[in-house]
């Protein structure tokens, strides 16, 4: 019997690891989000850097 949120883990032995993986995927997007921008040139690359951390965090399993 798979855990009732989806995933592999069979049920007897979920210990909920991937629910903590996901709020912490969830904590640092919102930490990097909450990192000021300039809309200068200097601050387009972090600007792209920002987004591509945000994008590579949502595709990993769980988001």
């Amino acid at each position: 019997m798979q855990c009732g949120c989806g995933f592999s883990t069979e049920y007897p032995m979920c210990n909920g690891t991937h629910k903590v993986v996901k709020e912490v995927k969830e904590k640092i997007i919102a930490a990097i989000e909450a990192i000021p921008t300039e809309s200068n040139g200097a601050q387009l690359n972090a600007i792209g850097m920002r987004m591509l951390a945000i994008e590579a965090i949502k595709k990993t399993k769980g988001i």
